[in-house]
Order: structure tokens, then sequence, then C-alpha cells
């Protein structure tokens, strides 16, 4: 839950500047925003306790549970809170070029700059020159503008979010904690507990305010995607029309946090570095999938740059688990037909095929309701990134959408929407033997074995079917300015399930077998169950 007195505010400024010359339309600009945030995360209640199966927890030989114990719980306590503050800048320019009568360019390049501050005011990131070009072409077929093809490319930055500053570059506490208990009170938590082990902080989470200058890669470039559109639109007569369009979007560079401390451990051991005094960060912002630069503070402030190539990420012997390129890609055809306003009725029909697909998501991890942008567990040591590649949450293959209205009188209009749209992908997400970073059941593996993305079939197909209705009386005036609104939604009633657990293991391991989950594959959200809205509306 967020923390006490959370607020954000924004505040920026823009300017544009046109200037029509011959066949050219130009535009220049500038476009400034800052995101001042005070924000933070705190488990409602301050902590909470998770009641598991006694046995094994991969990479802490130090939880040993009382000889017949059939339970323990753990103890996890998150608290994050900070003033931080996002600086986003950008110039642009662009030419719309009226090439001939038929065709139609569009030219422009657009260059931005990221600044991120903690909470100590401190600049932990900051990117420049980030270069997005924008390219589009329209060409009018016949000349008439019955049919129009049409094509666009181009680039899209996204600054790192403000919960990164609050979350890895201000000061956080996480930690767990396991015990043995005697009872269960009636508040639910446990009685008679009994320390087992040691606490152990998560991504090194203490509570102090990291170094600045150690916290993301040197040069971290910034998020972005690269985006081609190509489609068309034609009119079969003056009431019909019809089309389609292709999108291919390919992420390129992503920013995540690396929690692993092996690495700089294999290469300190490798360029005779003493790491005996030094302050390793829990987490380091990086670019997934490339060689990085970092700054370690190997003891009194003295920081040393560690380049790590993209093979050094790889997990020691006898793991040998190297870390995937980067990859998500997105594509798509959308088909259209569209009956325009004639006859007293409009309708139309949109059918789209898309498929999502990768190793990382972007910026979330909707998979298991982590919204923590670009500090998700993805990315976090080389074991968690195993069988990650295969269609994302995200992916519905197939949706169809009709909806349209019919002017019954001058006075009433009736409408109706009907959507239909693929089931998300199920995982079964559990344990890893090796779980160097204490994570737990977070992984693509279950019973030891890979467990790929995507590879547990998916959730129902869901559809939906909505109503509605409008009365603009006569009596109100010749402009009919007041409306009478009523509508339904989800006539049916239908209540499929839209999200599910897919985590399948409670973290712990028996006999050489991990726990099994009783809450997998639980359902998490429904469709919005039937439900009514009346509104009146005057235009003035």
């Amino acid at each position: 839950m967020l923390g006490q007195g959370a607020r954000d505010k924004t505040h920026g400024y823009r300017l544009d500047v046109e200037y029509h010359i011959g066949d050219h339309d130009l535009r220049v600009g500038i476009d400034n925003q800052t995101l001042e945030s005070y924000s933070g995360n705190v488990y409602e209640g301050g902590y909470r306790w998770v009641y598991k199966d006694a046995g094994d927890v991969p990479n802490r030989p130090d939880i040993v549970p009382p000889p017949g114990a059939p339970y323990f719980v753990e103890k996890r306590l998150f608290q994050t809170g900070a003033s931080v503050k996002t600086e986003q800048q950008a110039q642009f320019i662009e030419d719309r070029w009226q090439v001939s009568d038929r065709w139609m360019a569009y030219v422009g390049l657009r260059n931005e700059q990221f600044k991120n501050i903690n909470g100590n005011g401190d600049v932990y990131v900051k990117q420049r020159h980030q270069l997005a070009p924008r390219l589009g072409v329209t060409w009018d077929v016949f000349g008439d503008s019955t049919f129009k093809v049409y094509a666009n490319a181009g680039r899209y930055h996204l600054a790192i979010p403000s919960n990164v500053a609050i979350r890895a570059a201000s000061a956080s506490t996480y930690y767990s904690e396991y015990y043995s208990y005697t009872g269960v009170g009636p508040n639910g938590e446990p009685t008679g507990t009994q320390l087992l082990g040691s606490r152990r902080y998560l991504n090194g989470e203490d509570g102090t305010v990291p170094n600045p200058k150690t916290v993301g890669a040197q040069g971290i470039k910034a998020y972005y995607q690269d985006e081609y559109i190509l489609g068309f639109d034609k009119a079969i007569n003056a009431d019909w029309s019809y089309g389609a369009k292709a999108t291919y979007r390919k992420l390129k560079s992503s920013i995540d946090d690396f929690c692993d401390s092996r690495p700089f451990e294999t290469y300190a051991a490798r360029n005779g570095i003493d790491l005996s005094n030094a302050s390793i960060p829990g987490c380091y912002l990086f670019n997934p999938g490339k060689s990085n630069t970092f700054l370690v503070d190997v003891g009194g402030g003295k920081l040393v740059p560690f380049a790590l190539t993209k093979a050094d990420f790889t997990s020691p012997p006898p793991g040998n688990v190297p870390f995937p390129d980067l990859k998500r890609s997105y594509y798509s055809l959308d088909v259209y037909l569209e009956h325009h306003f004639a006859d007293n009725w409009f309708g139309r029909i949109d059918y789209t095929f898309s498929r999502s697909y990768g190793n990382s998501e972007g910026q979330l991890k909707s998979d298991i309701g982590q919204l923590d942008p670009s500090v998700t567990q993805d990315w976090d040591a080389p074991e968690i990134m195993q069988y990650t590649n295969g269609v994302l949450p995200n992916d519905r293959t197939h949706q169809l959408k009709a909806y349209g209205y019919f002017q019954a009188t001058p006075e009433w209009l009736f409408g109706a929407n009907v959507a239909v749209a693929t089931g998300r992908p199920k995982n079964c997400i559990g344990v890893d033997p090796v779980d160097a970073i204490d994570y737990g059941a977070s992984y693509f593996e279950c019973g030891l074995k890979p467990s790929p993305r995507g590879s547990r079939g998916r959730l129902p197909y869901t559809w939906n079917l909505d109503l509605n209705a409008e009365y603009r009386p006569l009596w109100a005036g010749e402009k009919q300015p007041l409306a009478f609104t009523a509508a339904v939604f989800n006539v049916v009633g239908s209540q499929r399930p839209i999200a599910q657990v897919d985590v399948g293991e409670t973290g712990t391991i028996r006999n050489g077998v991990p726990v099994a989950s009783q809450d997998y594959q639980r359902p998490l959200a429904f469709q919005n169950p039937r439900y009514f809205r009346f509104g009146v509306r005057y235009d003035f």
C-alpha cells in the first residue's frame, strides 16, 4: 500500500513554432516536464506473515525447522519512502511535405534527455542525446481519397519512472525472517515464535542510502522500442469502407535492476581486485542482455570500474547459466469493415490477430502482479531468466470487437458493443535449486524441471455484450441539448477468470521435492459483473 502522505506534482512547458513554405509545413519546438513525487510503499500492517510447509529453503542452510514440525512461517517487511524528481526535456523538428497531389511525407526527429534524482537530491542516472527519428508516407492511390495506403516508422523512448529512485536509489528496507511457531492468534499472526537462522536483507535493501554513483551502469541507455506500421483504407461505396493495418514493434533497449553479486566477485578474482572491504549495493540498474560497466566501492569510498561483458553475467559452475539477449516483439494484423452513418445507423467490426512474445514484458511484470517499474524480478540473476522466452502476459492472439448504433427516431438512439478475446497465457512458477538471490518460488521451473513461459495453456476466452440507449427530447430545444442515457454492461453476466495465481510452489523443498502451493491456479480476477449506468447530460 502507499505510504502516508504520498503525492505527485507535475509542471512543465512546451513551445511550438510552425512555418509554412511552399509544399512544406515545418514545426519545431521544445517540450519539458518535471515530475516531483513523494511516495513509497509498505505492507499493510507494516509486515506480512507467509505460512509454509516446513522443509529445505534453497540457499538458506541456516533455516532448520524443529524435528517433526509440519510448518514454519516467513516474516517479510518491506518499506520505502522518499521525495524524488524526474526531469524530461526534448527538442523536436518535423516536416509535413506535400510531395505531389497524391503523396504526402512526414519526417521528424526528436532529441530527448532524461535525468533522475534520488531522495537526497543527487542525480543517479541521466541520459542525453536520445535521438528518436520518425518517418511516414501516405499515398492517395486514385487521387480522390477513396483508397489510401500509408506507412510509418519511428523510435520511442521512455524515461526511468520515479519509482526507481524511491526503491533503488534511496533508503529502502526489505528483509526476510523465518520462525517456528506453536499457534496462530485470532488476528492471524503466529504465537510462540522462535527465530530460525538469521535475518536476510533482500536485494541489499537494509535501510541505507546507496552512493548515487553506484546505483546504475555507466552510460546506461534509455528504454526504447522501434515501431513499423503499414496499412490501407478503402472505400467500397459512399456508405461502406474497409481496411487493414500491420504493426511490428521491437524492444531495443530496456532498463531493469540486477541483484547478483557473483559476477562482481568473479571479475574481481580475475583482475586481482580485493573485495574484502567492498560495498556492493544489492542491485544495480543496467541494460539487460548487454555489456555494462559499473562503479564499485572497493573500500574507503574508492570507486573502481568493473567492465562486465555479457558473458560475465553467466552464473558460476556448475550451473553456467548465461544471460539471454533482451527479447520482446509484438506483431499484429488489424482488419475492419465499417458502415458509415447512413440510413439511420452506424456499425463497425474490428478483428485483430496478434502475438506478443519474448523474455521480458518491459517495465512491469504482470504475471506475478509486480508493479515496480524497471525494478522487477526479471534480470535479477541469470537463473531467473531461464525458460522465460515465450508468449508474454498481455498476449491476446485473437480479439474481435463489433459496435454500432441505430437512430430509431429523432429522439431515441440505441447502441451495442460486443468484445471477444483470447485468454491470457498460464504459467507454473516455482523453485530453483540454486536461488542465489533468495527469491523462493519465482522461477519458470516446477518440480525442479523447466516450465517455459506460457507453456501451461491459456485462461478461457472472454466475451462481453454491452447495450445502451439515449433519449434527447425535442421539447428541450431545437438542438436537443438535454440527454438522458442508460447503459447495461456485461448483459449476460459472464464471470470468466481473467487472471490466476501462476506461482505453483511454496518455496520450500521436502524430501527432494518442491512443496506444491494450494493456491496455484486460484482465480485472482474475473470479468466485471453486470452493472448499470444512468446519466443526464446537458450540452451548452
